[in-house]
């Protein structure tokens, strides 16, 4: 994909870059994961020890969904097409430990590639976009879905997911606000980066700066309505001294999901 090759050629930039990288990946620890994760899918290596057969080295698979498509992948805990139905806005999902990517039939209502730069509106160091349209700023064409999933499929049980601590993110700003490690294992902080680079986004926020720095301490109230600017008065909140930038907070956190369970990209 050209979105890819474009943040090959910024990623080894890391800090300095002016297209997202620090936004996304807050540290300069991160840049050889990042720079392997994106060679990853530049190349597509095969992984081992995945189902149905975990003896055969395989790449990432697609499967599309379909009616009566369970009976095809006996082997998974859950219907596809089912799980496609009553999760409205899902477009796709991978099963962790499973070789398919499974694309339900949301994803062929979105364009295949980039067709016109959506740059987010950064105000004040924030970006003031509500919730949904944070989502869909870099997420509604084919190729970043699939570049999400891929994510999915090279972390495998270190992705976050929705059973995991902190859960996945997908908004611009919740992305923003995950720390570093945690920002190596959020499939939408990969794809936020790499659309910034293929869009020339070059206005995006320094997440070691107020707002986010004491947003992500809990020291703030939670952002204004959406396209309202945001101003931080320094002066009505203290960041506490145990409050560390993301580069510098360590934890130990359970990983992954249950064996043959969705993690999803939802868009709207």
């Amino acid at each position: 994909m050209v979105a890819i090759k474009l943040a090959l050629k910024d990623a080894p930039n890391g800090m300095s870059s002016k297209l997202g990288w620090k936004t996304m990946f807050k540290s300069p620890v991160n840049a050889a994961f990042v720079l392997g994760m994106l060679k990853r899918l530049s190349t597509f290596p095969q992984s081992i020890n995945l189902g149905p057969d975990v003896h055969l080295p395989t790449s990432a698979r697609f499967a599309c969904v379909t009616p009566g498509f369970w009976s095809l992948y006996p082997w998974l805990l859950f219907d596809p097409y089912e799980w496609c139905s009553i999760n409205q806005g899902l477009t796709s999902f991978y099963a962790v430990g499973q070789a398919y990517i499974f694309l339900c039939p949301k994803f062929w209502t979105f364009p295949p590639s980039l067709v016109a730069s959506r740059c987010p509106e950064v105000v004040d160091n924030f970006i003031t976009l509500s919730a949904s349209l944070q989502e869909a700023t870099f997420s509604q064409y084919q190729d970043y879905i699939l570049i999400h999933e891929l994510i999915h499929f090279y972390l495998q049980s270190a992705s976050l997911g929705g059973y995991t601590i902190p859960n996945e993110q997908y908004t611009l700003n919740t992305c923003i606000l995950l720390g570093a490690a945690d920002s190596l294992n959020n499939p939408s902080n990969y794809q936020n980066y790499i659309a910034a680079v293929q869009q020339e986004c070059t206005e995006m926020p320094d997440p070691l700066a107020q707002p986010y720095l004491a947003l992500r301490c809990g020291v703030l109230p939670p952002p204004p309505p959406p396209l309202r600017p945001y101003t931080f008065n320094s002066a009505s909140a203290t960041v506490p001294a145990f409050c560390l930038p993301p580069q510098t907070m360590t934890k130990v956190i359970p990983r992954g999901s249950p064996l043959g369970t969705p993690n999803a990209q939802v868009t709207s």
